[in-house]
């Protein structure tokens, strides 16, 4: 049960409202995530903390106003499906067991005991700051791997892809208050 818990707050990270953009002809990550409405992601995710740590597969679909996001083990075991709509958030965990929360972080927060940044995590998955936020660009040595520190995390976007025109990030690691986040993305899909 707990890995499921685990699994829905890192899912929520990914369930972001950022979209890509490009810049000047070339592809790159855009400051102002704009251009780019509907994508969808393969990949896995992992979680360490304190006193947890697991793995999951992960599907992630976004549009405009909507994410769907599916995590599970290996031939799909535990899957948990995740739908995200503004301040809503939908969790089914299967065999009839689904929770409904009108604010997404106070209810995570209270079943996983540690605080998640998950407004900033919709844009961090697109290797892109929360432009709601104050940021700090890492040194130089440490800039050419695309990351950022935002409030108390750490986020480093590494093994960039070129998708559409676009720079995603092909591996995405986020640390903070405890929590170290790794999501490797093996497929982007700009829709």
């Amino acid at each position: 049960m707990r890995i499921c818990w685990v699994a829905v707050i890192l899912s929520f990270f990914l369930g972001g409202c950022a979209n890509l953009s490009e810049k000047g002809g070339g592809a790159s990550l855009a400051a102002s995530p704009d251009k780019l409405t509907r994508w969808d992601l393969e990949g896995r995710i992992g979680l360490r903390s304190s006193g947890d740590s697991w793995q999951a597969n992960l599907h992630w679909s976004h549009e405009a106003r909507q994410d769907r996001l599916r995590l599970s083990g290996p031939f799909n075991q535990g899957l948990v499906s995740i739908v995200v709509q503004d301040d809503l958030i939908l969790i089914n965990e299967g065999e009839g067991v689904s929770h409904l929360a009108h604010d997404p972080d106070a209810y995570l927060r209270e079943r996983l005991g540690f605080v998640v940044p998950l407004k900033s995590l919709r844009f961090w998955i697109l290797g892109a700051p929360d432009p709601s936020q104050p940021v700090s660009l890492l040194s130089s040595v440490e800039e050419s791997s695309g990351g950022f520190d935002q409030g108390a995390w750490k986020v480093r976007s590494r093994e960039s892809q070129f998708v559409g025109g676009y720079k995603v990030p092909g591996r995405l690691e986020i640390e903070g208050q405890g929590i170290r986040l790794k999501i490797i993305i093996d497929q982007w899909k700009p829709t």
